[in-house]
């Protein structure tokens, strides 16, 4: 059992630099069954975009707009900007009738290393379609289009469509919510403890018994996800691919500066990450190393996702001089 995690960074055999992981996980009768470094508050960042988007999938949007899963998924998503992204977001423009500068939440250049042409025209036109949380916003301009809401102002802290959000959030988080700024969207951010982002993940886990209110569309969500993990990421993201390995059982999704939200939906277990210094390098493999430490995933799994449970450091001439890893006390 590892008792001290961390995840170290080698040159030759030497350590060269090393990540602590402050963790949390509960199984279903709220019982702490891993716990390292946890009494910290964070910013839960895009770790949370399954609650966020709890209101859009509560309103009649999906019906008017004749949404379907693959649009649930990019709600979801921080998605990388490949061409299977931008498609799912343009269709979606079109059916809500609106142009992409409805989205108020930037533009950055794609995550993923697609170069195609449609992808290098969104670049050049600075489009924030390609902003890995364009598909939260498109729900949030959806739901505000479908119930009369103002789409100029929808960001604001005040907005009656972010009071829903918050007022969801802290239905899960059972913590008040406080020290309200902005996310790398605009979208507003908040900090709250580890172990309350660990019970919302537990909530998920088991949410016909826990949180019957926002069972339909939290079970609508994650079946969507593990219908098209692709979408909620991209195709060299360890959130998809976790969730494809294990076939929807496991759901993850990873927040800016190291933040991992874990849900079990078969054991009912919930689980929260930080990295401590922010750096997402380590977040895979911490994510696996705890898994396998609670049994969690299965060996077959496991070796379908070696590439993150050993990353190895390459020079410029593709010379192996050091690798990620977890090392076992």
């Amino acid at each position: 059992m590892i008792r001290d995690l961390s995840v170290h960074v080698t040159r030759g055999d030497l350590l060269e630099s090393s990540h602590r992981i402050q963790a949390i996980f509960l199984d279903q009768n709220q019982k702490t069954i891993f716990n390292q470094d946890s009494h910290r508050k964070v910013f839960p960042r895009s770790a949370i975009k399954v609650l966020q988007a709890i209101p859009f999938l509560q309103s009649n949007a999906l019906h008017q707009f004749n949404l379907g899963a693959q649009e649930v998924c990019l709600a979801c998503a921080s998605h990388n900007g490949e061409s299977i992204h931008i498609k799912v977001a343009q269709s979606w423009l079109k059916k809500i009738k609106k142009k992409d500068e409805v989205l108020l939440c930037g533009h950055h250049r794609p995550m993923g290393d697609d170069s195609s042409s449609v992808i290098a025209k969104l670049i050049k036109k600075r489009s924030p379609l390609l902003n890995n949380c364009s598909g939260k916003h498109l729900g949030m301009i959806s739901r505000c289009l479908v119930d009369g809401l103002n789409i100029q102002n929808y960001l604001e802290f005040d907005h009656n469509h972010q009071l829903q959000i918050l007022s969801v959030m802290e239905e899960f988080f059972e913590e008040k919510i406080k020290h309200l700024t902005r996310d790398g969207c605009h979208a507003p951010m908040f900090a709250i403890s580890l172990k309350s982002l660990a019970l919302a993940a537990l909530k998920i886990s088991n949410h016909h018994s826990l949180m019957p209110q926002y069972a339909k569309s939290i079970t609508l969500a994650l079946d969507s996800i593990q219908q098209y993990p692709f979408l909620t990421a991209g195709h060299n993201q360890f959130d998809s691919n976790l969730i494809k390995v294990t076939k929807g059982r496991l759901y993850f999704k990873r927040g800016a500066e190291g933040i991992g939200f874990i849900v079990d939906r078969q054991k009912k277990i919930g689980g929260a990450i930080k990295i401590e210094d922010g750096n997402m390098r380590a977040l895979p493999l911490a994510t696996l190393a705890i898994l396998k430490q609670l049994k969690l995933i299965k060996n077959k799994e496991l070796n379908l996702l070696q590439k993150w449970m050993r990353v190895p450091i390459l020079n410029c001439n593709q010379f192996e001089v050091g690798a990620i890893i977890v090392p076992q006390h």
